[in-house]
């Protein structure tokens, strides 16, 4: 299996192609009850056909029987990827992974990543008190549809947010 790289997917068709397979696969995973925690371009894997398969389930949790994992003031996962609710050590729910497939989606696309900081630290700090750029902004030939698509997908605010990750394909 090769590890996904996302300078291989700046196509934005083949880059949206490879999002929604693995927006498939994290929303079974979502319907079985698990948040993956650590969507990152690491932890996909593409095989000889180059259909992507979601990998490393270390951080994954249960969801709790009221809609969210706890997570006590603990961060987990991998910062550049890592939702704001995430960043903050607060309550998590399937919407960081939606956030994170947005980041993975928008590096693919863009070939840097959402917030491209010298430390992690700095990372986290954007990704909780600044809004994303706009795709467009970046790559104004795309269409305003996929643009949409990650913006929905990349609200930081958790309410306004996509809420699954099949919305996220479907859209």
């Amino acid at each position: 299996t090769l590890q996904f790289r996302a300078a291989e997917f700046a196509d934005p068709r083949k880059a949206a192609a490879l999002m929604a397979k693995v927006a498939r696969a994290v929303h079974h995973a979502h319907r079985q009850g698990i948040v993956h925690r650590d969507l990152k371009p690491g932890n996909i894997l593409l095989d000889a056909s180059g259909d992507p398969h979601v990998a490393d389930f270390g951080l994954a949790k249960q969801i709790e029987s009221g809609g969210s994992l706890t997570v006590s003031g603990e961060i987990v996962g991998t910062p550049s990827y890592m939702a704001p609710e995430q960043a903050r050590g607060a309550k998590v729910d399937q919407r960081c992974d939606v956030w994170a497939a947005g980041a993975v989606a928008w590096e693919a696309i863009v070939g840097d990543r959402l917030y491209d900081t010298e430390d992690e630290i700095g990372a986290l700090l954007k990704i909780v008190n600044e809004d994303p750029p706009r795709l467009r902004s970046v790559r104004p030939d795309l269409p305003e549809e996929l643009d949409d698509a990650l913006d929905w997908a990349l609200t930081r605010e958790l309410a306004e947010r996509c809420p699954s990750a099949d919305a996220l394909r479907r859209r």
